[in-house]
C-alpha cells in the first residue's frame, strides 16, 4: 500500500508540474525583403524581370517552407553548395498566390491591389540569410531602410 501511494504522489506531482509550466514560446524571426532590381547581376543570377531570375551554370534554388506551410521563399545554391541568398515571391503590398518556379528561378502566380488591379508576382531580396525557424516576410522598398 505504501508503495501504491509513493508512486501515486509521484505521478500527481509530475502532472501538477507540467500543468505549471508556462507553454513553450517559439521565436519568429523577421525578414526584410526589398523587390530585386531588373538588370542586377551576380556571380549566380541576373535579374531579367520583376519575376524571373536567369541562374548561372551549377546554380539552383531551393524552395523553403513558411511558417504557415506556404512555400513562397527560396534560397540559391550555388554550384559548391554554399548559399548565395535568400528570396522571396510574392505579392509586396498587394494580395495573391505566388511561388518559385523551380528549378527555373522564377515565380508564378498572380497578385492584386486592393482595387483588383491584377499584376505579376515580385521576387524579393534579403541581404540576411535564410532564417532557421520559422521567419516573417516584411517588405520594404528599395530605398528604405525598414
Amino acid at each position: 500500500m505504501k508503495k501504491l501511494t509513493v508512486v501515486s504522489i509521484v505521478i500527481l506531482a509530475g502532472l501538477f508540474y507540467s500543468c505549471s509550466r508556462p507553454p513553450f514560446k517559439q521565436t519568429v524571426t523577421e525578414v526584410y525583403m526589398t523587390p530585386v532590381k531588373v538588370g542586377t547581376k551576380t556571380p549566380d543570377y541576373e535579374v531579367v524581370s520583376p519575376s524571373k531570375l536567369k541562374l548561372a551554370d551549377g546554380v539552383k534554388i531551393k524552395v523553403l517552407k513558411g511558417p504557415n506551410g506556404e512555400n513562397n521563399g527560396f534560397v540559391i545554391l550555388r554550384a559548391n553548395g554554399d548559399v548565395g541568398g535568400f528570396m522571396d515571391c510574392g505579392c509586396g503590398s498587394g494580395s495573391g498566390s505566388c511561388a518559385p518556379a523551380d528549378p527555373a528561378g522564377g515565380c508564378t502566380g498572380g497578385c492584386h491591389t486592393s482595387e483588383g488591379t491584377s499584376y505579376g508576382c515580385i521576387i524579393s531580396e534579403s541581404p540576411d540569410k535564410p532564417p532557421a525557424g520559422l521567419y516573417v516576410i516584411k517588405f520594404r522598398t528599395a530605398n528604405s531602410n525598414k
